[in-house]
C-alpha cells in the first residue's frame, strides 16, 4: 500500500510500526465527495454533461474542469464520448443516479 500511495511509510520500520493515510488520499476523497453529489442531481434532469457546464456548476478554469471530467472518467463516474470540442460525458457504472 505504501507503493502505491494510499498510506505513507512508518516513521520507524519495526514491528509495531505505525502507518498513516496519505495526505492525497484524504483530498481525493474530500474533492469526490463534494463534486458527486452535485453530478448526480445534475444526470437527473440532464443525459449529458459538457465541460461548459461543468464549469458552471464548479466555477472552475476550463483546464480544470478539463482534468476533473478526465479524472472522473478515469475513476468511472463518468464515460467519456466525443473527442475536442465534441466531447461530452455520462453517467458512469459508479455514479448511480435515482
Amino acid at each position: 500500500m505504501v507503493a502505491t500511495g494510499v498510506v505513507l511509510p512508518p516513521a520507524a520500520a519495526a514491528r509495531g510500526a505505525v502507518y498513516r493515510l496519505s495526505p492525497s488520499l484524504v483530498q481525493t476523497r474530500t474533492w469526490m465527495e463534494r463534486r458527486i453529489p452535485t453530478l448526480q442531481t445534475f444526470f437527473r434532469t440532464h443525459e449529458r454533461l459538457t465541460n461548459s457546464e461543468y464549469r458552471a456548476m464548479f466555477n472552475v478554469t476550463r483546464h480544470a474542469a478539463g482534468r476533473d471530467l478526465r479524472r472522473l472518467a478515469a475513476d468511472s463516474f463518468l464515460v467519456m464520448e466525443g473527442t475536442r470540442k465534441g466531447t461530452y460525458y455520462r453517467p458512469g457504472p459508479l455514479l448511480k443516479v435515482e
